[in-house]
């Protein structure tokens, strides 16, 4: 990160199975790895700010689980350690399968309430997997209606940027059409 004198400073940061001491072959819950709610415990017992990247972390399963992210596993979510202060890392390394499928037969990585398949979750599996993760239930239920009124009009704008546009990809129409199906059978 650049400091407010201009000079960079190394933030170091950790992986879910580096910071649970869990080899990194095995990233999948299920294949035995940490699950979402080993990694908000971790969360709790770790974080300067415990409440907010336990929402954060709450957040970033939903997106997955709306954009059919199939690859959200615990390489995929880290911790930031710089000195005393540790806070869960921003998102990286996200995609949808939906570009590739209409999602009805794909897992997520991690489970919720232990179920993997996407297909098969509703807003109310959420709701009370909500105090697994130590979020307020009815916040969960107002944050799944938050991402997913603005889902599509984000990736609409996205797949017409010049970055994405010039690609001219089949795939960028099936993501699109899609995510729309998938949200309106949906989950929700």
């Amino acid at each position: 990160m650049q400091r407010s004198n201009g000079r960079w400073q190394r933030v170091h940061q950790e992986d879910m199975c580096q910071a649970l001491t869990v080899w990194p072959n095995r990233k999948y819950e299920s294949q035995g790895g940490p699950g979402a709610t080993t990694i908000a415990d971790l969360i709790y017992r770790t974080s300067s700010k415990p409440e907010q990247d336990a929402r954060r972390f709450a957040q970033a399963l939903v997106f997955n689980w709306l954009t059919c992210g199939t690859d959200g596993h615990a390489r995929n979510y880290s911790l930031l350690l710089s000195g005393e202060d540790i806070r869960l890392a921003p998102l990286y390394d996200l995609n949808s399968h939906l570009a590739y499928s209409d999602g009805t037969g794909n897992d997520l990585s991690m489970g919720v309430n232990g179920r993997f398949r996407a297909a098969g979750l509703s807003v109310d599996d959420w709701a009370r997997f909500a105090t697994t993760l130590r979020v307020d239930p009815d916040w969960l239920r107002n944050e799944i209606t938050r991402q997913s009124d603005g889902l599509l009009d984000a990736m609409a704008r996205a797949t017409k940027s010049d970055d994405i546009a010039r690609y001219d990809s089949a795939a960028v129409a099936r993501l699109l059409t899609n995510t729309e199906a998938w949200v309106e059978r949906g989950a929700l």
